[in-house]
This record gives C-alpha cells, sequence and structure tokens, in this order.
C-alpha cells in the first residue's frame, strides 16, 4: 500500500490450490513486474468466494 491505495504493481490472483501455491504466484508475478528497489512482499488475504 502506498498512500492508502495499492501501487500499479499490485495484482490479485485466485483459485490456487494451497497458501505455498499463492505464494509462489504472487512472488513471480511481482518479480516480473519489478525493475529494480526493494524485494517483494507478499500479503495474503483469505476470504469467501464470491
Amino acid at each position: 500500500m502506498r498512500a492508502g491505495q495499492p501501487p500499479a504493481s499490485a495484482f490479485a490472483i485466485a483459485d490456487l490450490r494451497t497458501p505455498e501455491d499463492a505464494r509462489t504466484g504472487a512472488l513471480e508475478g511481482c518479480e516480473r513486474a519489478r525493475q529494480s528497489g526493494p524485494p517483494c512482499v507478499v500479503l495474503l488475504e483469505v476470504g469467501p468466494a464470491r
């Protein structure tokens, strides 16, 4: 979050089978979007399917 908003590089992933799959998918996406700077951080929010 930056100034109360997700950064432009933020993205959502869904329907992954395990927390490990979610973490791996999130890190892969972040590393693809990241140009330089600090390493990626994963925030995992779990909620009911809509």
